[in-house]
Protein backbone atom coordinates (compact mmCIF):
# COMPACT_ATOMS: atom_id res chain seq x y z
CA UNK A 1 0.00 0.00 0.00
CA UNK A 2 1.79 3.51 -0.85
CA UNK A 3 2.10 5.82 1.87
CA UNK A 4 0.23 9.27 0.15
CA UNK A 5 -1.68 9.29 -2.97
CA UNK A 6 -1.50 12.84 -4.32
CA UNK A 7 -5.14 13.51 -6.56
CA UNK A 8 -4.19 16.20 -9.41
CA UNK A 9 -7.22 17.02 -11.27
CA UNK A 10 -6.65 18.70 -14.75
CA UNK A 11 -8.08 20.99 -17.16
CA UNK A 12 -6.81 22.56 -19.84
CA UNK A 13 -3.41 23.56 -18.31
CA UNK A 14 -1.07 22.02 -20.50
CA UNK A 15 1.19 25.39 -20.22
CA UNK A 16 1.63 24.98 -16.47
CA UNK A 17 1.62 20.63 -16.60
CA UNK A 18 5.02 19.64 -16.53
CA UNK A 19 5.60 21.97 -13.81
CA UNK A 20 3.68 20.47 -11.42
CA UNK A 21 4.16 16.53 -12.73
CA UNK A 22 7.47 17.36 -12.72
CA UNK A 23 7.83 18.15 -8.86
CA UNK A 24 5.70 15.42 -7.87
CA UNK A 25 7.86 12.12 -9.91
CA UNK A 26 10.79 13.67 -8.23
CA UNK A 27 9.20 13.41 -4.43
CA UNK A 28 11.23 12.25 -2.16
CA UNK A 29 8.56 9.44 -0.63
CA UNK A 30 9.24 6.86 -3.24
CA UNK A 31 6.43 4.83 -1.91
CA UNK A 32 3.58 7.05 -3.54
CA UNK A 33 0.91 7.10 -6.17
CA UNK A 34 0.25 9.72 -8.22
CA UNK A 35 -3.54 10.05 -9.51
CA UNK A 36 -3.63 12.49 -12.32
CA UNK A 37 -7.54 13.08 -13.23
CA UNK A 38 -7.98 14.39 -17.12
CA UNK A 39 -11.50 16.63 -16.12
CA UNK A 40 -12.75 16.68 -19.94
CA UNK A 41 -9.24 18.53 -21.40
CA UNK A 42 -9.71 20.42 -24.74
CA UNK A 43 -6.29 21.23 -25.23
CA UNK A 44 -3.16 19.07 -24.76
CA UNK A 45 -3.61 18.08 -21.15
CA UNK A 46 -4.30 14.40 -21.45
CA UNK A 47 -0.83 13.73 -24.04
CA UNK A 48 1.06 15.20 -21.63
CA UNK A 49 -0.34 12.99 -19.02
CA UNK A 50 0.11 10.31 -20.44
CA UNK A 51 3.50 10.93 -21.38
CA UNK A 52 4.24 10.74 -17.72
CA UNK A 53 2.11 7.74 -17.22
CA UNK A 54 4.33 5.81 -19.77
CA UNK A 55 7.46 6.77 -18.27
CA UNK A 56 6.40 6.61 -14.48
CA UNK A 57 4.54 3.74 -12.88
CA UNK A 58 3.52 6.10 -9.85
CA UNK A 59 1.52 7.54 -11.74
CA UNK A 60 -2.04 6.74 -12.60
CA UNK A 61 -4.62 9.02 -15.24
CA UNK A 62 -8.26 8.46 -15.06
CA UNK A 63 -9.78 10.26 -17.85
CA UNK A 64 -12.74 11.81 -17.69
CA UNK A 65 -15.02 12.36 -20.70
CA UNK A 66 -17.65 14.77 -18.70
CA UNK A 67 -16.44 17.94 -16.96
CA UNK A 68 -16.98 17.13 -13.15
CA UNK A 69 -15.05 20.36 -12.05
CA UNK A 70 -12.19 19.88 -9.70
CA UNK A 71 -14.44 18.35 -6.83
CA UNK A 72 -15.69 15.85 -9.24
CA UNK A 73 -12.47 14.92 -10.68
CA UNK A 74 -10.97 14.99 -7.15
CA UNK A 75 -14.04 12.25 -6.32
CA UNK A 76 -12.81 10.03 -8.87
CA UNK A 77 -9.06 10.26 -7.65
CA UNK A 78 -10.43 9.06 -4.14
CA UNK A 79 -12.30 6.36 -5.27
CA UNK A 80 -9.25 4.09 -6.16
CA UNK A 81 -6.77 5.84 -4.06
CA UNK A 82 -5.06 2.88 -2.40
CA UNK A 83 -2.87 5.53 -0.22
CA UNK A 84 -2.79 5.59 3.68
CA UNK A 85 -2.66 9.26 3.48
CA UNK A 86 -4.43 11.93 0.64
CA UNK A 87 -2.97 14.92 -0.42
CA UNK A 88 -4.35 17.10 -3.15
CA UNK A 89 -2.31 19.10 -5.64
CA UNK A 90 -4.11 22.00 -7.70
CA UNK A 91 -2.44 21.71 -11.73
CA UNK A 92 -0.70 24.91 -12.20
CA UNK A 93 0.68 24.67 -8.74
CA UNK A 94 3.84 22.51 -7.82
CA UNK A 95 5.29 21.48 -4.52
CA UNK A 96 8.58 20.77 -2.53
CA UNK A 97 10.44 17.77 -3.98
CA UNK A 98 10.60 16.81 0.10
CA UNK A 99 6.77 17.57 1.24
CA UNK A 100 5.34 14.19 1.27
CA UNK A 101 7.94 12.39 2.95
CA UNK A 102 8.18 15.49 5.54
CA UNK A 103 4.67 15.40 5.77
CA UNK A 104 4.22 11.28 6.01
CA UNK A 105 7.33 11.63 8.43
CA UNK A 106 5.26 13.67 11.07
CA UNK A 107 2.05 11.58 10.55
CA UNK A 108 3.68 8.72 11.19
CA UNK A 109 5.23 9.79 14.04
CA UNK A 110 2.96 11.88 15.85
CA UNK A 111 -0.23 9.03 14.76
CA UNK A 112 -1.93 12.10 13.23
CA UNK A 113 -5.09 12.16 11.03
CA UNK A 114 -3.82 15.89 9.13
CA UNK A 115 -0.92 17.18 9.04
CA UNK A 116 -0.68 20.43 7.61
CA UNK A 117 2.47 23.05 5.82
CA UNK A 118 2.61 26.91 5.23
CA UNK A 119 3.25 27.63 1.57
CA UNK A 120 4.75 30.01 -0.90
CA UNK A 121 2.32 32.26 -3.47
CA UNK A 122 4.63 32.37 -6.98
CA UNK A 123 3.69 34.38 -10.25
CA UNK A 124 6.00 31.36 -11.63
CA UNK A 125 9.07 32.93 -11.07
CA UNK A 126 9.52 34.83 -8.04
CA UNK A 127 7.87 34.12 -4.33
CA UNK A 128 5.66 36.29 -3.83
CA UNK A 129 4.84 36.14 0.12
CA UNK A 130 4.51 33.08 2.49
CA UNK A 131 1.98 32.39 4.41
CA UNK A 132 1.04 30.63 7.35
CA UNK A 133 -1.95 28.16 7.46
CA UNK A 134 -2.81 26.08 10.76
CA UNK A 135 -1.70 27.99 13.71
CA UNK A 136 0.19 26.47 16.82
CA UNK A 137 -3.04 26.70 18.78
CA UNK A 138 -4.84 24.29 16.34
CA UNK A 139 -2.47 21.48 16.13
CA UNK A 140 -2.76 18.16 18.45
CA UNK A 141 -5.09 15.97 20.56
CA UNK A 142 -8.22 18.14 19.00
CA UNK A 143 -10.88 19.20 21.42
CA UNK A 144 -14.25 20.46 21.05
CA UNK A 145 -12.97 24.14 21.33
CA UNK A 146 -10.02 23.76 18.70
CA UNK A 147 -12.58 21.98 16.22
CA UNK A 148 -14.17 25.29 16.49
CA UNK A 149 -11.56 27.46 15.27
CA UNK A 150 -10.82 24.67 13.01
CA UNK A 151 -14.27 25.67 11.02
CA UNK A 152 -13.88 29.40 11.09
CA UNK A 153 -10.06 28.89 10.27
CA UNK A 154 -9.55 25.84 8.14
CA UNK A 155 -5.94 26.29 6.27
CA UNK A 156 -5.66 25.50 2.78
CA UNK A 157 -6.64 21.89 1.42
CA UNK A 158 -3.65 21.70 -0.53
CA UNK A 159 -1.27 22.11 2.08
CA UNK A 160 -1.84 19.17 3.72
CA UNK A 161 -2.33 15.24 3.44
CA UNK A 162 -5.61 13.25 5.38
CA UNK A 163 -6.07 9.99 6.40
CA UNK A 164 -7.53 8.25 3.72
CA UNK A 165 -10.15 6.80 6.20
CA UNK A 166 -11.40 10.21 6.53
CA UNK A 167 -12.97 10.01 3.00
CA UNK A 168 -14.32 6.28 3.29
CA UNK A 169 -15.62 6.27 6.88
CA UNK A 170 -17.77 9.22 7.30
CA UNK A 171 -18.48 9.53 2.92
CA UNK A 172 -16.99 12.74 2.61
CA UNK A 173 -16.96 13.89 -0.92
CA UNK A 174 -16.51 16.80 -3.04
CA UNK A 175 -19.50 18.69 -4.73
CA UNK A 176 -18.87 18.28 -8.34
CA UNK A 177 -19.71 20.49 -10.73
CA UNK A 178 -19.58 23.63 -8.60
CA UNK A 179 -16.16 26.00 -7.76
CA UNK A 180 -15.64 26.57 -3.99
CA UNK A 181 -15.56 22.81 -3.98
CA UNK A 182 -13.12 22.52 -0.63
CA UNK A 183 -15.09 25.24 1.71
CA UNK A 184 -18.22 22.53 2.71
CA UNK A 185 -15.09 19.78 2.68
CA UNK A 186 -12.04 20.44 4.76
CA UNK A 187 -14.01 22.08 7.84
CA UNK A 188 -15.88 18.55 8.01
CA UNK A 189 -12.38 16.75 7.37
CA UNK A 190 -10.85 18.61 10.51
CA UNK A 191 -13.66 18.09 13.20
CA UNK A 192 -13.83 14.70 12.34
CA UNK A 193 -10.28 14.32 12.93
CA UNK A 194 -8.75 13.30 16.56
CA UNK A 195 -5.43 15.13 15.64
CA UNK A 196 -3.73 17.73 13.58
CA UNK A 197 0.13 18.39 13.71
CA UNK A 198 2.30 20.31 11.34
CA UNK A 199 5.33 20.71 9.45
CA UNK A 200 6.60 24.41 9.94
CA UNK A 201 7.50 25.13 6.70
CA UNK A 202 6.29 26.24 3.16
CA UNK A 203 6.21 23.26 1.41
CA UNK A 204 3.66 24.48 -1.41
CA UNK A 205 3.54 26.72 -4.04
CA UNK A 206 0.53 28.28 -5.02
CA UNK A 207 0.64 29.77 -8.74
CA UNK A 208 -1.04 33.00 -8.65
CA UNK A 209 -3.18 32.75 -12.00
CA UNK A 210 -5.11 36.07 -12.61
CA UNK A 211 -6.99 34.38 -14.87
CA UNK A 212 -8.22 31.70 -12.90
CA UNK A 213 -11.87 30.64 -11.86
CA UNK A 214 -12.14 32.16 -8.81
CA UNK A 215 -10.86 35.49 -9.98
CA UNK A 216 -12.20 35.74 -14.03
CA UNK A 217 -14.55 38.86 -13.81
CA UNK A 218 -18.67 38.42 -14.65
CA UNK A 219 -18.40 34.66 -14.49
CA UNK A 220 -21.57 32.60 -12.85
CA UNK A 221 -19.32 30.64 -11.16
CA UNK A 222 -18.92 32.80 -8.67
CA UNK A 223 -22.11 32.28 -7.31
CA UNK A 224 -21.50 28.60 -6.59
CA UNK A 225 -20.51 29.94 -3.50
CA UNK A 226 -23.94 29.88 -2.60
CA UNK A 227 -24.43 26.06 -3.02
CA UNK A 228 -21.79 24.94 -1.57
CA UNK A 229 -22.23 27.61 1.60
CA UNK A 230 -25.49 25.02 1.18
CA UNK A 231 -23.28 22.28 1.45
CA UNK A 232 -21.42 22.89 4.02
CA UNK A 233 -24.32 22.81 6.39
CA UNK A 234 -25.88 19.84 5.10
CA UNK A 235 -23.02 18.38 5.94
CA UNK A 236 -22.98 19.24 9.28
CA UNK A 237 -26.01 18.24 9.95
CA UNK A 238 -26.21 14.86 8.31
CA UNK A 239 -23.31 13.94 10.69
CA UNK A 240 -24.76 15.02 13.73
CA UNK A 241 -22.33 17.67 14.25
CA UNK A 242 -24.44 20.59 13.59
CA UNK A 243 -26.14 21.18 17.41
CA UNK A 244 -22.33 21.07 19.23
CA UNK A 245 -20.66 23.72 16.12
CA UNK A 246 -24.07 25.64 15.61
CA UNK A 247 -22.22 29.15 16.24
CA UNK A 248 -19.09 28.13 14.03
CA UNK A 249 -21.21 26.86 11.23
CA UNK A 250 -23.67 29.30 10.73
CA UNK A 251 -20.71 32.37 11.03
CA UNK A 252 -19.19 30.42 8.51
CA UNK A 253 -22.24 30.18 6.40
CA UNK A 254 -22.86 33.64 6.60
CA UNK A 255 -19.21 34.79 6.00
CA UNK A 256 -19.41 32.93 2.67
CA UNK A 257 -22.67 32.75 1.61
CA UNK A 258 -23.78 36.67 2.40
CA UNK A 259 -20.86 38.81 3.42
CA UNK A 260 -18.42 37.45 0.62
CA UNK A 261 -21.00 37.23 -2.01
CA UNK A 262 -22.08 40.77 -1.97
CA UNK A 263 -18.63 41.75 -2.22
CA UNK A 264 -18.24 39.55 -5.47
CA UNK A 265 -21.88 41.02 -6.95
CA UNK A 266 -20.36 44.32 -6.54
CA UNK A 267 -16.57 43.98 -7.49
CA UNK A 268 -16.62 40.78 -10.27
CA UNK A 269 -19.00 42.45 -12.09
CA UNK A 270 -19.04 44.92 -14.62
CA UNK A 271 -22.66 45.34 -13.94
CA UNK A 272 -23.94 45.13 -10.01
CA UNK A 273 -25.61 42.10 -9.57
CA UNK A 274 -28.81 43.26 -7.85
CA UNK A 275 -31.14 40.57 -8.43
CA UNK A 276 -28.54 38.36 -6.60
CA UNK A 277 -28.16 40.76 -3.55
CA UNK A 278 -32.04 40.20 -2.93
CA UNK A 279 -31.42 36.75 -3.64
CA UNK A 280 -28.70 36.45 -0.83
CA UNK A 281 -30.78 38.74 1.46
CA UNK A 282 -34.13 37.61 1.43
CA UNK A 283 -32.16 33.53 2.04
CA UNK A 284 -31.15 35.20 5.04
CA UNK A 285 -33.98 36.87 6.33
CA UNK A 286 -35.86 33.46 5.91
CA UNK A 287 -33.08 31.22 7.49
CA UNK A 288 -30.54 33.46 9.89
CA UNK A 289 -32.48 36.48 10.38
CA UNK A 290 -30.46 37.10 13.32
CA UNK A 291 -27.09 36.08 11.85
CA UNK A 292 -26.12 39.81 13.65
CA UNK A 293 -26.14 38.47 16.72
CA UNK A 294 -23.49 35.21 16.42
CA UNK A 295 -20.72 36.63 18.74
CA UNK A 296 -18.27 36.01 16.05
CA UNK A 297 -19.70 38.39 13.89
CA UNK A 298 -17.46 41.20 15.12
CA UNK A 299 -14.96 39.57 13.82
CA UNK A 300 -15.72 40.92 10.47
CA UNK A 301 -14.58 43.84 9.10
CA UNK A 302 -16.11 46.83 9.94
CA UNK A 303 -16.30 48.08 6.04
CA UNK A 304 -18.03 45.00 5.25
CA UNK A 305 -20.40 45.08 8.17
CA UNK A 306 -21.76 48.25 7.26
CA UNK A 307 -22.19 46.83 3.34
CA UNK A 308 -23.88 43.97 5.32
CA UNK A 309 -26.21 46.48 7.31
CA UNK A 310 -27.30 47.99 4.08
CA UNK A 311 -28.29 45.20 1.89
CA UNK A 312 -30.39 43.40 4.98
CA UNK A 313 -32.35 47.16 4.82
CA UNK A 314 -32.28 47.43 0.71
CA UNK A 315 -29.61 46.03 -1.73
CA UNK A 316 -30.76 48.71 -4.08
CA UNK A 317 -28.75 51.42 -2.08
CA UNK A 318 -25.67 48.94 -2.15
CA UNK A 319 -25.60 49.31 -5.95
CA UNK A 320 -26.64 53.28 -6.36
CA UNK A 321 -23.51 53.73 -4.01
CA UNK A 322 -20.92 51.96 -6.16
CA UNK A 323 -22.50 53.38 -9.54
CA UNK A 324 -21.55 57.09 -7.74
CA UNK A 325 -18.12 55.01 -6.84
CA UNK A 326 -17.55 54.45 -10.19
CA UNK A 327 -18.56 57.59 -11.85
CA UNK A 328 -16.40 59.59 -9.91
CA UNK A 329 -13.30 57.15 -10.12
CA UNK A 330 -14.17 57.43 -14.15
CA UNK A 331 -13.47 61.06 -14.06
CA UNK A 332 -10.04 61.01 -12.17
Amino acid sequence: MPKVSVIVPVYNVEKYLNRCLDSLVNQSLKDIEIIIINDASTDNSLKVMREYENKYNTIKVIDSPINLKQGGARNLGIDIAKGEYIGFVDSDDWVHLEMYEKLYSKASVTKSDVVDSDYHVSDGNNVLTTVTSNMPDQLGELTSMQKKGLILHSGRMWTKIFKTSLFIDNNIRFPEKLSYEDNPVVPLLLVHAKKLEKVNEPLYYYFKNLVSTTTTKNSPHHFDRLRTSIILLEGFKKDGLYEEFKEEVEFRFSELYYINTIKICLANYDIPQIDRLYEIRDYMRVNFNDYRKNRYFNRIIKKDRFLSKINDFDPSLIVKSFNIYIKLVSRK
